[in-house]
């Protein structure tokens, strides 16, 4: 995984004014190896990654979103979850959320950027 410093500035900004949550399908060397050497956890306020919890993101009626904004107070329909999967996407979107959908970086920055006219300030 790639970070790039453009990404990394973009979510410290909208960090600024919302809960920022990486929630990723991937194996449990993504926790071990990729969160510690890319520092992840300065990054976001949580992170959940899939094979932590044992089913993936679309799976258990979208639990591993529902749960990461209960943890913050927020309700779904508050909530924006960009993602590169148009599936993901169109089932945050039937959960009651907001899906934005990217198809790389570049697309991602501006989608941050433009996200931080959108959000409320975080409690």
């Amino acid at each position: 995984m790639v970070l790039d410093n453009a990404l990394r500035e973009a979510i410290y900004k909208l960090r600024s004014s919302a809960y920022v949550v990486l929630v990723t399908g991937n194996m449990d060397c993504f926790t071990r190896f990729t969160v510690p050497a890319l520092k992840l956890d300065e990054v976001f306020d949580k992170i959940v990654v899939s094979s932590d919890l044992g089913y993936l993101k679309t799976e258990k009626d979208g639990e591993s979103f529902l749960a990461a904004l209960r943890e913050f107070g927020v309700p779904i329909h508050d909530s924006f979850l960009i993602d590169d999967s148009l599936n993901t996407c169109n089932f945050f979107a039937g959960l009651g959320g907001r899906a934005i959908h990217v198809s790389g970086k570049e697309t991602a920055n501006l989608a941050l950027e433009n996200l931080r006219q959108f959000v409320r300030i975080k409690q």
